[in-house]
């Protein structure tokens, strides 16, 4: 009986990893091991099979953001706007140097979210805007109004159809700066048009201000990583580092294939049992 019950429990486990949290609709990420494919936009949000850094220049934070309660930052290259950070992890990025994964047939743009917020009931965090903009006009633009004055061209917006939030928590990922707790995969099909010169402005918003559920900004800054590189399928990443020129290969399972991994060691075990 001991042992039917911790199989129904792995079981429940597993299933429950592939599914979110319903307290926060729609797209929510404060359960460990999910995928959320956005219905609306065709965008792909994840806390599982993180794309990790592997190298120097390989996968670095373009967009650093900090305040208490609701925040927002803009990458640029001169003094940043709102929230911003300023430093070398904040600055101009352009379209040519993303890597683009497929996954299903179809090609994405991947970024990579890394939060900090307490590690306790305070541990959650919402992404609610974000807008990506391209323009040939520099990476110098001041803030969101000037990107707009200089003629940029809206590829990307969250809440472009509807309203769209993600639900994060700081506890079920890699917890600490400089590591990755969600992935976004936006499809290229969105930068149509866009010259591999452009230059790509992220404007976004994080944290509900006073909120009682803990999803408001409560701690250390917030940033956003560009995938560089090359890759040809979603099971084998292989980049090339813009500035030191190594290669590495890193694994990345589509969405779902640790759940059925999972699933299937519990059958074998369960086969064993029976002879």
């Amino acid at each position: 009986m001991i042992r039917v019950a911790v199989l129904l429990a792995a079981v429940a486990a597993l299933v429950g990893a592939s599914t979110a949290n319903a307290a926060f609709p729609p797209i929510d990420l404060t359960t460990a091991g999910t995928t959320v494919t956005s219905s609306v936009d065709g965008t792909i949000w994840t806390n599982t099979n993180l794309i990790q850094s592997s190298g120097t220049g390989v996968i670095e934070p373009f967009l650093r953001w900090q305040a208490n309660d609701t925040e927002t930052g803009m990458n640029t290259d001169v003094p940043p706007p709102y929230d911003t950070k300023a430093g070398i992890w904040t600055h101009s990025i352009t379209l040519g140097q993303l890597g683009i994964v497929t996954v299903s047939g179809v090609d994405y743009y991947v970024f990579t979210l890394d939060i900090n917020e307490p590690n306790q009931e305070q541990a959650f965090l919402t992404l609610n805007e974000m807008r990506i903009y391209t323009t040939d006009a520099g990476g110098s633009l001041a803030d969101e109004d000037a990107v707009i004055a200089a003629g940029a061209t809206l590829n990307y917006n969250l809440d472009g159809t509807v309203d769209q939030t993600i639900y994060t928590d700081y506890r079920v990922s890699n917890t600490g700066s400089g590591e990755s707790d969600v992935d976004f995969y936006i499809p290229t099909s969105f930068f149509a048009g866009a010259l591999s010169t452009d230059n790509i402005y992220f404007v976004v918003n994080s944290g509900l201000a006073g909120d009682t559920n803990g999803l408001d900004s409560a701690d250390g800054f917030e940033e956003i990583r560009a995938f560089f590189g090359t890759t040809s399928s979603s099971s084998t990443t292989s980049t090339t580092s813009s500035s030191t020129s190594s290669t590495t290969t890193s694994t990345s399972p589509e969405p779902g294939t640790i759940a059925l991994f999972g699933m299937g060691l519990i059958g074998l075990a369960a086969a064993r049992r029976k002879k």
